[in-house]
């Protein structure tokens, strides 16, 4: 099995790509501090929980996996390793 080596960030909105973000993936350390405050509270409203999604990446060895998907009528994140 290969170990996801980068964290990945991708935002669109109004289905344009706003944002795609390639990042270390040691950078999940830090993953609260790097995303905006309006994912953050939308992360809440649904119940995402970050620390038990990092200890998942954590305990599955860095399998590439999607951590999350929120698709809004407006606004859409994907956040997954490779």
């Amino acid at each position: 099995m290969q170990k996801a080596t980068k964290l990945r960030i991708v935002i669109k909105r109004d289905g344009k790509e706003k944002a795609n973000i390639k990042l270390p993936i040691y950078s999940l350390k830090h993953i609260e501090t790097l995303m905006p405050d309006v994912a953050l509270v939308k992360l809440k409203e649904r119940n995402i929980d970050l620390e038990s999604i990092v200890k998942k990446v954590k305990d599955s060895d860095y399998r590439p996996q999607t951590f999350f998907e929120i698709n809004d009528p407006k606004k859409s994140y994907r956040v997954w390793i490779e």
